[in-house]
């Protein structure tokens, strides 16, 4: 995997004009265990997504599209029951962007 960067809500290659294409890997910091794992297209997300909980288990799975959350996500809490959700909301009916996920 390449060092990517965010500039202008895109995400790129580090010292590169041109938009990222590929799948990005995000490891815990105090660990060398994958936490998130997604495709990217011209610079955003596009393509699947899967991130794990530290232990290992999986945490979460999707799709994006052009950059957004796209049709049914899953989400595997800690106690294993699967948690489904699509276009950003949650079972429970609120909201929880991207953003904010960690």
């Amino acid at each position: 995997m390449e060092l990517t960067e965010w500039r202008d809500g895109r995400r790129y290659k580090v010292g590169e004009s041109k938009p990222f294409s590929g799948w990005v890997k995000g490891r815990y910091d105090d660990s060398r265990r994958v936490a998130r794992l997604w495709q990217y297209k011209d610079g955003k997300p596009n393509g699947l997504y899967l991130e794990w909980y530290k232990s290992g288990k999986k945490k979460e799975y999707g799709t994006f599209k052009d950059g957004k959350q796209e049709g049914l996500w899953t989400e595997l809490r800690k106690c294993r029951r699967p948690w489904r959700r699509g276009d950003g909301r949650l079972a429970l009916g609120l909201r929880r962007p991207l953003e904010t996920r960690r």
